[in-house]
């Protein structure tokens, strides 16, 4: 489901699209350039996407891109890109993260699941079983920023997968197939596809650590 809607959401737009759509062009001054990203969320999420893809592909180079489009007051090339994580990557993947969030909510709702399966809980946020669900998401995280086998565009889906799956369980309420759909899915992509690797045994490791949280 969360895969689909991600790949729903790439198939919308490529980088031509916004180069006609949203870019103008910077000109002699860091930052100058323009990104109009559209008003509607579904397109907007589609263009942005597509811009990350290129960075990620390295079809864009990222402190070129930042120095074009974004301006930190200076020439500093370090609080530039900081600029830009903080006015296109944090506020892209908040709301990617809601949709996602919203989505797998929806579906948790309309689900003929078992009661059991589809409880809202209270989970105890100081308990040595959250502290390590938490902890063993975070080794993931990190040796996931480390790989470079990993395809881009699923490498952008796991951590947006990641991210929203951590804030439905630090909710006062998690609903478990929600937590489920979003965390173990990718987890158990993450261990099976790279078993042998780093990232395959923390993934292992961590979906141990949400399953046992969540009571599976």
């Amino acid at each position: 489901m969360i895969l689909n809607e991600v790949n729903r959401l790439q198939s919308l737009s490529d980088w031509e699209d916004v180069e006609k759509n949203v870019v103008r062009e910077p000109g002699s001054f860091v930052g100058s350039g323009e990104l109009n990203w559209p008003d509607r969320s579904e397109d907007r999420l589609s263009n942005q996407l597509a811009t990350l893809r290129e960075l990620a592909n390295g079809n864009l180079v990222p402190h070129d891109f930042a120095f074009n489009y974004f301006y930190s007051g200076d020439n500093n090339i370090d609080r530039t890109v900081q600029e830009m994580a903080a006015n296109l990557f944090e506020p892209h993947a908040e709301e990617l993260r809601r949709r996602l969030y919203n989505l797998a909510e929806d579906a948790a709702e309309l689900a003929e699941a078992a009661p059991a399966s589809d409880r809202m809980v209270a989970l105890d946020h100081n308990s040595a079983q959250f502290t390590q669900a938490i902890e063993r998401l975070g080794e993931v995280q990190v040796k996931l920023r480390e790989n470079n086998q990993i395809d881009p565009d699923d490498k952008a889906r796991i951590q947006v997968e990641i991210v929203s799956g951590i804030e439905i369980l630090k909710a006062p309420k998690t609903r478990v197939e929600a937590a489920k759909v979003m965390l173990l899915g990718a987890l158990g992509w993450l261990a099976l596809e790279f078993a042998s690797s780093g990232l395959g045994m923390a993934a292992e490791a961590a979906y141990r650590a949400v399953s046992t949280l969540l009571g599976f």
